[in-house]
């Protein structure tokens, strides 16, 4: 009878182990740091008060006003690896951002989201 109940103490902890974690993990995603060249600019396009420039994999934005600099990455959201060109709408307000592969994504200024 005890041999009965240690195996059930080890099938119940085993049970509580394997399906009750919540998937709690560390999350250093806002401490990441992004490096970037920005002597091999590949494409330039206007905004009515931006000025966009795609390097190798990532978006640089400064801000005419401003005069800050902003860059869209990785971090952000973007998911390919050598950007060819870029286009801005500005009828629309969405950078749209080409790859080699054939990849397009939108990213869009006012929420600062990429899809």
């Amino acid at each position: 009878m005890k041999e009965l109940m240690n195996r059930f103490a080890i099938n119940l902890f085993a049970v509580f182990v394997f399906f009750c974690n919540d998937g709690v993990a560390q999350d250093f995603s806002n401490l990441w740091q992004g490096h970037f060249s920005y002597l091999k600019v590949e494409d330039i396009t206007l905004a009515e008060n931006k000025v966009y420039g795609a390097a190798q994999n990532v978006v640089y934005s400064y801000d005419i006003q401003t005069e800050e600099l902003n860059t869209i990455t990785t971090i952000e959201g973007l998911s390919g690896q050598q950007i060819s060109t870029i286009y801005y709408s500005n009828n629309y307000d969405i950078l749209l951002i080409g790859y080699d592969t054939g990849l397009i994504e939108l990213y869009f200024e006012n929420d600062r989201t990429v899809f």
